[in-house]
């Protein structure tokens, strides 16, 4: 598993800061997704 992340980490080290921002906003997406989803199931 360890070996996995550090062979994606190198892959993003690889591109750079311009796919940083493309990941990040993948990540804030799927954190509403997942908020959103949260709600739904709560109430």
């Amino acid at each position: 598993m360890g070996f996995v992340i550090m062979q994606i980490r190198k892959v993003l080290l690889n591109y750079g800061a311009k796919s940083d921002t493309i990941i990040f906003g993948f990540g804030l997406i799927c954190f509403a997704l997942a908020r959103q989803a949260g709600y739904l199931f709560t109430s």
